[in-house]
């Protein structure tokens, strides 16, 4: 049998003022999968570990500019692209 904090929660939940989060948890972090919305419309899918985005998410930032790969501790780490909203990518 699974912690109810261990299931994914039906409705996006309150992280803070403006920030909030959908998807799966552990021991009440963000923990496996899952999406976060901040209020300036950023949005981050992907891949959580111990509360932090880790592994592998892409991050839209309001002006459509987005970074794909690799996070680590809440940071773009490793191999990844980031895509400009004109098209051009490094």
């Amino acid at each position: 049998m699974h912690d109810i904090n261990d299931l994914p929660h039906d409705g996006p939940i309150k992280i803070e003022e403006g920030i909030y989060y959908m998807g799966q948890f552990k021991h009440e972090m963000r923990h496996g999968k899952g999406k976060q919305i901040w209020q300036d419309g950023s949005l981050y899918e992907g891949f959580w570990y111990q509360d932090k985005a880790n592994f592998y998410g892409r991050l839209i930032h309001p002006d459509g500019d987005m970074y794909e790969g690799e996070w680590e501790d809440d940071k773009a780490s490793g191999m990844g692209k980031y895509i400009h909203k004109e098209g051009g990518i490094y």
